[in-house]
């Protein structure tokens, strides 16, 4: 299905994650059915997918259900079936607010895992806010003022400005950032990671 409900992002921005979290909260979703639940789930393939370690595959299992984003179910002496919990699209309670797509092609890049957490789901959020945008309007930028970027993503992120423009420099590999005037935000994602790094 390859879908997380914004709920679920929004729930994952405010639990703090870790970059290991993210990827493996990412992996898990790819693989999900309508109701949310990945099953058979191989911690070797996990780990050797998001460069983690064996013992890492377990703390971020323990940490993602201590802080309330996936269920863990034993399958047998290898595998899990994982739930992300809210997530589930078998009904219309996930499409009303919308999702996010895992399955881009800069969520599976070598230079996205990299990202610090924040900058991963900053990335998700306005990837999800730009696709929104351009189905409504037709324009290739989504455009929002500077103070109420700020001020959206401070409520998000609880992180002071500076270190909200330090998210979206990290993102240069993959979005357009143009500011106008000093005053208006024009966003746009590259088709393809590393072309056209005209930024901020």
């Amino acid at each position: 299905m390859q879908k997380i409900a914004i709920e679920v992002l929004e729930h994952a921005i405010q639990a703090g994650l870790s970059g290991a979290e993210v990827d493996m909260l990412l992996y898990i979703a790819r693989y999900q059915n309508e109701a949310g639940i990945a099953r058979g789930i191989y911690y070797k393939d996990v780990c050797e997918n998001i460069q983690i370690s064996y013992q890492a595959f377990y703390d971020c299992k323990k940490s993602l259900v201590e802080k309330g984003i996936i269920y863990a179910e034993k399958n047998n002496f290898f595998d899990w079936d994982i739930t992300i919990l809210n997530n589930s699209f078998l009904g219309k309670e996930n499409f009303g607010r919308g999702y996010v797509s895992v399955a881009s092609r800069m969520v599976r890049s070598e230079t996205f895992r990299k990202l610090r957490a924040n900058a991963k789901l900053m990335a998700l959020f306005l990837q999800r806010e730009w696709q929104i945008s351009r189905k409504q309007t037709g324009k290739a930028s989504y455009q929002m003022l500077k103070e109420t970027f700020l001020m959206k993503f401070r409520g998000l992120f609880g992180v002071a400005d500076r270190m909200l423009r330090s998210y979206l420099t990290e993102l240069q590999p993959f979005l357009s950032v143009y500011l106008q005037e000093g005053r208006k935000f024009f966003l746009t994602f590259k088709e393809n990671e590393g072309k056209n790094r005209n930024f901020l």
